[in-house]
């Protein structure tokens, strides 16, 4: 089944909140390397706020722009292609269209927030028609595992068991489809 991997905000300005996103970014970049033959696109999503956004006005001003939207380097070289967002999910009407045109059916979520903006791509992606995965194990939230396991436990009671799933496991059952 032709797959895509969405890497969902793995910027600097989420680094300074947790110094784990560098570890992330790494393992996430080493999956890429060791399984890039499963994947018809690796796509890496930046949040960028925009001024007047619901972001801005509801939650705060920062991630506007400078280094801290900026992807993590392990991750600006492991994608394809690097899109903005301007909102909690990564996948766009620009998404959308590259994953159509790459004949992908099955989309690969990881990244963070798990909680926020990783569980938002993944409805978006199920919204669009694609078959989400969850990649739980290269995924994190800033706030801490509460919030991870939070957003996990989410993802499994929208998805399913079989649609949250260590990376391993993902690329081992794209495998066979």
């Amino acid at each position: 089944m032709p797959t895509a991997l969405l890497i969902v905000d793995m910027q600097e300005g989420f680094a300074e909140r947790d110094a784990g996103v560098h570890d992330l970014g790494e393992r996430i970049a080493r999956h890429v390397r060791d399984h890039r033959e499963r994947y018809e696109l690796v796509i890496a999503s930046r949040f960028v706020n925009k001024l007047g956004s619901s972001y801005a006005r509801l939650v705060g001003d920062d991630m506007q722009g400078g280094p801290e939207i900026e992807l993590v380097s392990p991750i600006s070289d492991a994608a394809d292609v690097i899109v903005d967002s301007p909102t909690y999910s990564s996948v766009t009407a620009d998404v959308v269209e590259r994953l159509r045109a790459a004949g992908v059916d099955q989309v690969h979520v990881c990244g963070v927030d798990t909680d926020q903006c990783v569980a938002a791509s993944v409805f978006a992606a199920f919204d669009a028609g694609f078959l989400p995965v969850a990649l739980a194990d290269p995924c994190s939230s800033c706030a801490g595992d509460t919030p991870h396991g939070a957003g996990l436990v989410t993802l499994r009671r929208a998805l399913g068991e079989d649609r949250v799933i260590p990376a391993a496991q993902a690329v081992t059952a794209s495998m066979r489809d």
